[in-house]
């Protein structure tokens, strides 16, 4: 999963950001601080955003360690 402000994910934001998509000396970037997260997606829940993307609405981490609850 990415994670970060939508616009910087989607690469169509208006602030700075340093050629190697990560923070430099030179400037200080927002965007720079969109960051890669594994999450368990079996048992994450996500929906769909004001902005048609899916977005992640609840996460799980890596490795899945959530146990089905039990059929009745």
């Amino acid at each position: 999963m990415l994670v970060g402000d939508l616009l910087c994910v989607l690469l169509e934001c208006d602030h700075e950001h340093s050629a190697e998509g990560g923070p430099d000396g030179i400037e200080d970037s927002y965007c720079d601080e969109v960051r890669e997260e594994t999450v368990c997606s079996t048992h994450s829940r996500f929906a769909v955003g004001d902005l048609g993307y899916e977005e992640l609405t609840h996460s799980e981490p890596w490795p899945c360690r959530h146990s089905p609850e039990p059929v009745r």
